[in-house]
């Protein structure tokens, strides 16, 4: 496994394109002919991919929500908020994943410093604490990371507070938690590639004026065939998996073997001799996202720390993940992610949707209560939709996005930006 940048990773770095060559040229001479025809194609499925006409309020409405649970309201409550939670922004069909109760907010608390990504940015999560099996008191600690010295010693639990959370999740191993791909378990997925190419939106209106790139199964592949976001994904993960292997083809590094043995007058001698190394796949794996998040301290990856990629060769690389990272800004996604690197309240929002048991949960009743925080119910089950989740959230019209300043933008809208100049990947 690849030494991830720890703690080096501050801020994203600006997307720099190349302007004198093309985007086949481009990719072609930073990976390779294949991986260039791969984006190009990835590009066309962006392109074709269905599109609603006139996203409104009505056909494409957005809205802003964080999914928990029970334990998770309790445990806001212990330590006074949650540690930067993930908001996602969506069509209501798509907010039903992460938890039974949405904490809706009212979109015009938002802010772009919140850092808007314009699809699922991979952040880091909040660690969930434990409660030790012998414990008098109940309260939650937060085991370590890492938890022995180098002398073998154990290092201390601490205690389970907002300060030793934000603390945590802003010295993560992959990054600070609010930067996109710090997810810890997730380095490996294309989904974690998308989301280090992303930049955040600069503006509420930007958000707004999106909202027909927010893919929605039931309204967007009303024939039921085959989900045409399969496609792209599918699209996507042959792109990623052909850049690494390129950067696992393309840089390699010799190194002297210095061996020992007898020869045939039973005397011990030297040897030396060549050998060439190719980097590992998370080795690779760790540069392509530091290319995508243009990362300052690129330097310190495994690739080029241990001497597989010259720094020489970073800016061609960065320029062609900068060109991906144009296509993807396009690409349909199902929700919209905010992470602010800071502390949410309860009270920060503006409804509690809750299934009809949890209302009969008195402790959590009371929490919503103390912090002032309206509470609606819906049902899992029963004739009428407009009980679901979905439907209830429907109905919230008071925390929905207006519509923006500018136009509209759907799927592959801008595609034309940093586009082929021509060249063909044939």
């Amino acid at each position: 496994m690849a030494n991830p940048v720890k703690g080096a990773i501050g801020q994203l770095g600006e997307r720099v394109i190349d302007t004198s060559k093309g985007l086949f040229t481009a990719l072609r001479d930073a990976f390779s002919r294949e991986s260039a025809g791969n984006i190009q194609e990835l590009q066309s499925v962006i392109k074709s991919f269905p599109s609603i006409q006139n996203p409104t309020i009505d056909n494409a409405p957005l809205m802003a929500a964080h999914n928990t649970s029970v334990e998770g309201i309790i445990a806001a409550n212990e330590i006074g908020g949650i540690p930067s939670p993930s908001i996602g922004i969506s069509d209501p069909s798509n907010l039903g994943q992460f938890g039974e109760i949405s904490l809706i907010m009212d979109p015009n608390k938002l802010d772009p410093k919140m850092n808007i990504y314009p699809t699922d940015a991979y952040t880091g999560r909040q660690p969930k604490g434990e409660v030790p099996e012998r414990s008098n008191s109940g309260n939650r600690i937060l085991p370590p990371r890492d938890p022995y010295y180098e002398d073998g010693s154990r290092k201390p639990n601490r205690p389970y507070t907002m300060n030793t959370v934000l603390k945590d999740m802003r010295q993560g191993p992959y990054g600070p938690m609010y930067l996109p791909a710090s997810e810890e378990y997730a380095q490996n997925s294309s989904g974690a590639l998308r989301a280090a190419t992303s930049r955040p939106f600069k503006s509420i209106d930007e958000i707004k004026n999106a909202r027909g790139k927010i893919y929605v199964e039931g309204r967007d592949n009303v024939n039921l065939e085959k989900d045409p976001l399969d496609a792209f994904h599918s699209q996507f993960s042959r792109t990623k998996f052909s850049l690494i292997n390129d950067l696992q083809d393309k840089f390699k590094k010799t190194e002297i073997r210095t061996r020992r043995s007898k020869n045939e007058d039973g005397e011990f001698v030297t040897t030396q001799e060549p050998i060439t190394r190719q980097m590992g796949m998370d080795t690779a794996n760790e540069l392509l996202l530091a290319l995508g998040r243009n990362d300052a301290d690129i330097n310190k990856t495994a690739a080029v720390s241990e001497g597989f990629v010259s720094m020489d060769d970073i800016p061609a690389l960065k320029d062609a993940v900068n060109r991906l990272g144009e296509v993807l800004e396009n690409a349909p996604t199902k929700y919209f992610e905010a992470k602010p690197n800071a502390a949410m309240s309860l009270s920060d929002f503006d409804v509690a949707l809750v299934p009809a048991d949890v209302a009969e949960n008195e402790e959590v009743m009371r929490i919503l209560r103390e912090n002032n925080l309206p509470v609606s119910t819906y049902t899992d089950f029963g004739p009428n939709k407009d009980d679901y989740r979905e439907g209830v959230m429907r109905q919230m019209k008071e925390n929905l996005f207006s519509i923006g300043g500018t136009g509209m933008l759907g799927y592959g809208a801008l595609q034309s930006v940093g586009g082929n100049n021509g060249e063909s990947g044939s």
